[in-house]
């Protein structure tokens, strides 16, 4: 059966496909030129690490990118001896953008440089790779603000040794240009509400929500037969743990001014397990709330299923 097709639409059709396949044939040549000058690995098809600051630099200056995040990842120290560098690279490709840039590292170490992506949305990068992959990896992750190459990749270096030593899925570093701010705020008047209330604002956003989100994904992992449940409005910030023995919830209330509550409970027990502490809201930092977090944790661990 014939098909009548017009004869500008066929000449629509001859052009782009003329357009399409030139641009395959560069896109050919520009990859064969870049496997000669070692620019690329020949066989990985990504860039070789001594290209990986040029490359990214040019991307970021090109593109004039402010904000993102740079994460080095590896194989577990125990995967290191079996692990699949073949099915780790595709795990990698089918997980990130287009946009963003994948090169190798140091080692067996694999780069991911993400533009306009926070450290949360990265957790989330390396979530879906780990999904595809029968071993594990260790991350580390730093955000670029106001950063130089050699800063961040120094800072995620750091912090990916942090997670192979301690066995930990990632660690995060985190510029907190928040700290500058509270160093402004403490010569403030201390009756000043609404200045108070806009640090709170900011601490919320760059403190409590990013350590509440990382620590749940982790601990819903590692506490088993517990719910968790964590939830964040304008009065309070909860982090919450209940199985059928008990419930225990760490909040967050924010009463007003220069001062911060944090009241933990773990039900059917007294002092000292349930406490009340009040900070300062400059003395609130993500290493802080996570060691917080985590004496929570343990104690509900000791106290509630143990």
């Amino acid at each position: 059966m014939s098909i009548n097709i017009p004869d500008y639409e066929l000449v629509v059709r001859i052009i782009y496909n003329i357009k399409y396949n030139s641009l395959k044939d560069k896109n050919k040549q520009y990859l064969a030129l870049l496997n000669q000058l070692k620019v690329i690995d020949e066989v990985q098809y990504i860039y070789n690490y001594d290209y990986a600051k040029q490359v990214t630099e040019n991307y970021i200056d090109s593109n004039l990118i402010k904000d993102g995040s740079f994460m080095i990842i590896s194989p577990s120290n125990e995967s290191k001896t079996y692990y699949s560098s073949e099915n780790f690279v595709n795990a990698i490709k089918t997980s990130i953008r287009s946009s963003d840039i994948l090169t190798l590292g140091k080692g067996v170490n694999y780069c991911i440089f993400m533009p306009n992506t926070d450290l949360n949305g990265a957790v989330c990068v390396l979530n879906k790779i780990k999904e595809k992959l029968d071993f594990d990896i260790r991350a580390g992750i730093s955000d670029i603000l106001d950063k130089k190459y050699n800063e961040f990749e120094q800072d995620a270096q750091k912090a990916l040794l942090e997670s192979l030593a301690l066995e930990k899925d990632f660690t995060l570093v985190q510029d907190e240009k928040i700290e500058t701010l509270d160093d402004w705020l403490n010569d403030k008047s201390s009756n000043d509400y609404k200045i108070f209330r806009q640090m709170f604002n900011k601490k919320l956003e760059k403190v409590i929500a990013p350590v509440f989100y990382r620590l749940q994904n982790i601990y819903e992992e590692k506490l088993f037969n517990t719910e968790i449940e964590q939830y964040i409005d304008k009065n309070q910030c909860v982090f919450n743990l209940k199985n059928k023995k008990g419930n225990s919830s760490l909040k967050i209330i924010y009463p007003g001014f220069a001062k911060i509550t944090l009241l933990i409970t773990h039900e059917g027990f007294d002092s000292p397990e349930n406490k009340t502490i009040k900070l300062p809201l400059t003395k609130i930092t993500q290493k802080q709330l996570v060691e917080i977090i985590e004496n929570f944790v343990k104690e509900y661990k000791e106290n509630v299923i143990c």
